[in-house]
């Protein structure tokens, strides 16, 4: 189950990586550092999300409604937070040194395809993985 949400964070590096090849953006020391910093920020979405699913396993919901229900209690407060860190990096997006622009561009993103992953992907990771239930965990 700890690696649930590393795979979509995986779809999350590969998605900003197809991103940069689909519209001609080449690879620099700037555009490399995104992969650890969307993995950074990514993992936090995630791991909201799992925390909240195991809360309603340990609460004694089955699988799918702890599922259901983890992603109903974390959609806003997440989007909150991706609506602000994205637009800081689309400020930062705005910026008239070009690997500035790159970088708040590539993060926000980074951080969108983050929200999408965790909101919508990692839910079918956790159906993948043998449901804790009400164990300890």
């Amino acid at each position: 189950l700890a690696f649930a949400p590393i795979l979509p964070l995986l779809l999350v590096i590969g998605g900003i990586h197809a991103t940069m090849y689909f519209i001609g953006m080449p690879f620099n020391a700037v555009t490399l550092l995104i992969a650890a910093l969307a993995a950074g920020i990514g993992i936090d979405l995630m791991i909201h999300i799992m925390h909240r699913y195991l809360e309603f396993g340990k609460s004694g919901y089955n699988q799918q409604d702890a599922i259901q229900n983890a992603i109903k209690v974390s959609s806003t407060p997440l989007f909150g937070s991706m609506v602000t860190t994205v637009t800081v990096f689309m400020i930062i997006a705005l910026s008239p040194i070009p690997p500035m622009a790159t970088f708040g561009f590539l993060m926000a993103l980074a951080i969108g395809y983050a929200y999408l992953v965790s909101r919508f992907i990692l839910p079918f990771f956790l159906n993948l993985f043998p449901f804790p239930g009400n164990r300890k965990v």
